[in-house]
């Protein structure tokens, strides 16, 4: 039993430790988890994001308007 809570608090701190915070006026933490998106701007710009988070972050300073196009990567 108590090899599974230090294995869950070890798991805690990890995800704590890698997760994203994107910096400006958002307030948004993303967990670093590798279920890539490829999402495509207005520009016509096409980039892979981690997940659909990292996308939703980049987005949300209103600086960006990625849309998902598709699971996976670009």
């Amino acid at each position: 039993m108590k090899f599974a809570l230090v294995c869950f608090v070890a798991c805690m701190v990890l995800v704590g430790a890698t997760a994203k915070s994107i910096s400006g006026d958002c307030n948004w933490a993303c967990l670093a988890v590798y279920r890539p998106v490829c999402g495509k701007n207005s520009k016509g710009e096409t980039r892979t994001f981690s997940n659909d988070c990292y996308m939703a972050g980049e987005n949300c300073d209103g600086q960006n308007d990625f849309v998902k196009v598709k699971d996976g990567e670009c």
